[in-house]
């Protein structure tokens, strides 16, 4: 006698699957978010001293110099090397724009 309740392994299987993958990929969702948010950046310009700023910015070019910025491979680099590229070059227009502007004081 077999209890009619019971599903069967197929049933069972595909219904793993489906959590596996929802699983997995709200996994990848967080470690994406998590690894976009790592980036240190310098949020007022005008607080650092010129010569902080001139470390800053000198790492800011042998970083765009070497392309260093973060995962090195599969299509999550696409989308987290174009967002780091983009805000370490705004990060570094707006020290260069403080830099110039000290510069003329």
């Amino acid at each position: 006698m077999t209890n009619i309740y019971r599903k069967s392994k197929t049933q069972r299987g595909n219904e793993t699957m489906r959590k596996t993958k929802k699983n997995t990929l709200a996994a990848g969702g967080l470690v994406a978010l998590l690894l976009i948010g790592c980036e240190a950046r310098i949020d007022n310009p005008h607080s650092l001293s010129t010569a902080a700023l001139t470390q800053r910015k000198a790492y800011l070019l042998e970083r765009e110099r070497v392309d260093d910025y973060g995962i090195f491979y599969g299509p999550t680099r696409w989308i987290s090397h174009a967002l780091d590229e983009k805000k370490s070059r705004d990060e570094l227009r707006s020290v260069d724009a403080e830099l110039a502007r000290r510069n003329d004081a």
